[in-house]
């Protein structure tokens, strides 16, 4: 009987051992898993010492990530510029303050869609030749660098703007760390000035002249574009940084009138709407050709890649040069073969920023203006 008992706690002690095996396995392959990091595209503001750029950014686990070859794209030229290097052979990504950045393609190509899975980045960081441990993610095979690692590292301020929901990167100042920077403007506050409150200090249709000249206090004007012309652009600036803006209309112009409104807001709920009559010729009868035409049909600097590309409707484009290069060749083409071209500005072109222009002008008088915005990285 006793040998019957030792035996059945043999068996039932071999029979847990063998149940606990794979529940043990089972652990170790699933009870260890780490859930995917998630990148969801930064739907913020990003203004650059002021002004609007769209960067290809990510918010992960509630910070900012911007591609690193973009940020040195955006601040080539300024103080704060840097070069960015690639050793694949060391698997080894290079940083070097105040030189300039040699693009490779594909800088600033718009934004993502959709969030993305981001995988820690395995390669090596050096700034100045010295290793540095910033936080970095590979997203669809580009780098992407929290944007306070890198305004530490190179000493240009970034700032949140929690009211706006805008991020400002300010390369004329010094970095501030994350909860030592100065409070920003309460949105109650008064303006300093109370005649500008809730408007527009500027307002345009790029490439065409509004009628009557702007003026803050003027909310009514008009456009006249050809009928090849299905679409405009609308640029403005308010007065107070804390006003809000929404703007409607601008894309497939009917012929005849259309409307474009730009409706500002106050903080204190304020609304003034300027409104732009866009009118769209109507067709010209079949002749000698369309007499107001005034689009390019091509545009070349030639040796240099236009940002973004060529099309008769976009009237904006940028481009970087060398800082050995003062001249541009710039080759195009008017879709009229007898309306005129005048360039201005391709030659001698000092370091910095400096516009060409090219003016076209049509059989009828009608004119269209596409400007070229240079820069020329200047000296190491």
């Amino acid at each position: 009987m006793r040998r019957t008992r030792v035996f059945i706690a043999i068996l039932i002690t071999a029979m847990m051992i063998t149940l606990a095996a794979p529940m043990a396995a089972y652990a170790g392959e699933y009870g260890s898993i780490t859930p995917p990091i998630v990148a969801i595209p930064t739907a913020s503001i990003v203004l650059v010492n002021g002004g609007n750029v769209a960067f290809d950014a990510y918010n992960i686990n509630g910070n900012n990530y911007f591609k690193l070859r973009d940020l040195a794209f955006t601040l080539n030229g300024t103080a704060k510029q840097f070069a960015v290097g690639w050793d694949g052979a060391n698997n080894a990504i290079s940083l070097t303050s105040g030189q300039p950045y040699e693009p490779v393609g594909g800088e600033m190509t718009g934004k993502g869609a959709g969030s993305k899975e981001a995988v820690p980045t395995a390669s090596k960081i050096y700034m100045d030749g010295k290793v540095v441990l910033f936080t970095a993610y590979n997203i669809g095979d580009n780098n992407y660098f929290k944007l306070r690692d890198i305004g530490e590292a190179f000493d240009f301020g970034v700032d949140w703007d929690g009211a706006a929901q805008t991020i400002r990167i300010d390369t004329s100042k010094g970095y501030t760390p994350e909860g030592a920077q100065q409070p920003v403007i309460d949105p109650r506050a008064p303006v300093a000035d109370e005649s500008v409150r809730g408007k527009l200090v500027s307002l345009e249709i790029v490439g065409y002249k509004l009628s009557p000249d702007f003026d803050p206090d003027i909310m009514l004007y008009t456009v006249i574009v050809p009928n090849n012309v299905t679409s405009v652009q609308v640029k403005y600036n308010t007065a107070d940084m804390r006003a809000s803006v929404k703007s409607a209309g601008g894309a497939d112009l009917a012929v005849g009138g259309n409307l474009v409104s730009v409706e500002v807001t106050a903080e204190n709920g304020t609304v003034k709407t300027y409104a732009i009559n866009v009118t769209r010729q109507e067709p010209k009868p079949e002749g000698p050709g369309d007499l107001s035409n005034a689009n390019l049909k091509s545009l070349l600097p030639y040796g240099w890649e236009l940002v973004p590309g060529f099309k008769p409707d976009i009237v904006e484009y940028n481009i970087l040069i060398g800082p050995g290069k003062s001249n541009i060749d710039v080759r195009c083409e008017a879709e009229d073969p007898k309306a005129t071209i005048t360039i201005t500005g391709n030659t001698d072109i000092p370091p910095g920023k400096s516009q060409i222009l090219i003016v076209v002008t049509a059989q009828d008088g009608t004119t269209k203006t596409y400007t070229i915005t240079v820069t020329r990285q200047q000296m190491g």
